[in-house]
């Protein structure tokens, strides 16, 4: 999946799904690719740029994302708890978990991968973020 795509498409919608304001959700975004060590530059970039990261980086930044809003909490435990809604706890989540031990990058991508834990995913049950 493209950074672009995923920053764009996920995160550009975050502020409606999980309430974040435009001014949290840039604040998300900067401190994330700090964090990362991205440039803003590949946030606002086409695709050719961003073909250059690596797997590490772009799940390094949806670890970030997820932490700031909340589906990973602060202790690297998955919140399962969206809204008023608790997820199951699948045997693909249960496997995200097993398999990532403590490396939140590689828990966030899996998640990411199960479809069950993409910002987007939080439209059905919006909540507001917690600050981390």
């Amino acid at each position: 999946m493209k950074l672009h795509a995923l920053l764009v498409l996920c995160f550009a919608t975050a502020s409606a799904n999980i309430r974040l304001t435009d001014q949290q959700l840039k604040e998300y975004v900067q401190v994330c690719l700090a964090k990362t060590r991205l440039s803003q530059g590949f946030y606002q970039s086409g695709d050719e740029a961003q073909k250059i990261l690596t797997e590490e980086q772009k799940s390094c930044f949806l670890a970030c994302m997820f932490k700031r809003t909340g589906i990973i909490d602060h202790d690297g435990s998955v919140n399962l708890k969206l809204g008023d809604e608790e997820l199951p706890r699948t045997p693909a989540i249960e496997a995200c978990i097993t398999t990532a031990k403590e490396d939140i990058c590689k828990l966030a991508i899996c998640l990411h991968k199960t479809g069950k834990f993409s910002i987007t995913s939080v439209a059905d049950s919006p909540r507001y973020p917690r600050y981390h």
